[in-house]
């Protein structure tokens, strides 16, 4: 997993923005990247839904925003989908997900992991939530780092 020193350079910060706003093209959800250092294990879930409801993720018009949350020295990773997006995806694509974040941090691929992960998703939202004629960018594309 990433560590303190090598974090993130500002092109990989470039290149995971890219490949949301790619993502995004082609749906009306919204996704974001959270990192920050550590979370205890068992507090991975609980901590990426705060960190969902702090980012105000909830507030989008349709509820289809996802949200990666990276707790890069603790090396956890956790998955969330607003309501509307647990009503048509299943569990197995979020788990499927998870599955190649995970395998691409054993293999000191974050970037890339995370930029497969991103286009993923949004080809998913892409089936249920298309772009809208009026489509606003209703979450910031930034990657955050707490």
């Amino acid at each position: 997993m990433l560590t303190e020193q090598h974090f993130l350079t500002p092109a990989e910060i470039d290149r995971l923005r890219e490949a949301i706003q790619t993502a995004e093209q082609h749906t009306s959800g919204e996704i974001r990247v959270y990192f920050e250092k550590k979370c205890k294990e068992e507090r991975t879930l609980e901590r990426a839904m705060q960190v969902f409801c702090e980012l105000q993720m909830q507030q989008t018009v349709l509820r289809n925003g996802v949200l990666l949350y990276i707790a890069y020295q603790s090396h956890h990773f956790a998955i969330i989908g607003d309501e509307a997006i647990h009503t048509v995806v299943e569990q197995k694509f979020w788990d499927e997900m998870n599955q190649i974040a995970l395998e691409h941090f054993k293999n000191q691929k974050h970037i890339e992991g995370l930029e497969l992960v991103i286009a993923r998703i949004g080809a998913e939202l892409k089936k249920y939530f298309p772009v809208l004629e009026n489509d606003q960018n209703e979450l910031a594309d930034d990657i955050i780092i707490k």
